[in-house]
């Protein structure tokens, strides 16, 4: 997940996909939650992509093991996702 909108678009075209910016608000708890399983904050790689622009932000890594704590914290309205711009 960036943490730039403006660089999502960059985040799924240095994959060769096409993108759509999904908007992610969470709780602190959640936040703390998921960084404690495992999630962890880094720059947006570079990768091998021609696409390559330096970024203004970072990217909020959730790892696999994690994604059924993500789903939970969804289900309880604690992380909400909706198309951006809304």
């Amino acid at each position: 997940m960036a943490t730039n909108p403006a660089d999502t678009s960059y985040f799924g075209a240095r994959k060769g996909y096409e993108s759509t910016t999904i908007a992610i608000t969470m709780t602190n708890s959640a936040y703390n939650t998921l960084m404690s399983s495992g999630g962890y904050i880094q720059p947006i790689p570079v990768g091998n992509s021609s696409f390559y622009r330096p970024t203004s932000s970072n990217e909020f890594v959730i790892p696999p093991t994690s994604y059924g704590i993500f789903d939970g914290l969804r289900g309880s309205k604690s992380i909400i996702m909706y198309p951006y711009p809304h």
